[in-house]
């Protein structure tokens, strides 16, 4: 079998050392890489999401072998209504520079959410998460939790610690 895909998910708000945490991830993005993964999935999400999505970015600068790609909920302008200005603008322009956009439903509702982890957790090979199990944060525990059931591999960027 093989394995070439990564799904990045986790707590949506970093409690912690930013730059611990960004070394941590370029490591692990980079062992993966190395290792032959090529494709990585995000699911649009602010502040943890932003971070991986910089990150492999950067990364693609110098190996244009290796995929940004965004799984959605629903259509932008409805996605983000309620984020600020700048936000907005950022996710617009990562997925402007994604390699793929997948959008699980055309509108709001319907736990597209739900739909849009579950269709993360499918994509993913393993997985790359920011999680603080002690942090009781429902739809982080639901995604972590769906993660643990497909059996994955599992490389958590947080730490007690930082």
């Amino acid at each position: 079998m093989y394995m070439d895909s990564v799904c990045l998910v986790g707590h949506t708000e970093i409690a912690g050392k930013r730059e611990i945490i960004k070394k941590k991830l370029l490591t692990v993005l980079n062992f993966l890489i190395d290792n032959g993964f090529t494709e990585f999935y995000l699911g649009g999400a602010n502040d943890w999401e932003t971070i991986c999505a910089i990150t492999i970015l950067g990364l693609k600068e110098t190996n244009q072998n290796i995929h940004l790609n965004y799984v959605l909920p629903y259509k932008n302008e409805i996605y983000t209504c309620k984020w600020s200005q700048s936000k907005r603008r950022m996710l617009l322009e990562f997925i402007g520079k994604a390699d793929s956009v997948e959008y699980v439903s055309e509108r709001r509702g319907g736990h597209c959410l739900m739909r849009r982890d579950a269709r993360l957790v499918e994509l993913g090979d393993v997985c790359v998460c920011y999680y603080d199990e002690r942090r009781r944060i429902r739809p982080t525990e639901r995604i972590m939790k769906m993660v643990m059931e497909k059996g994955i591999y599992i490389f958590n960027v947080f730490e007690k610690d930082i």
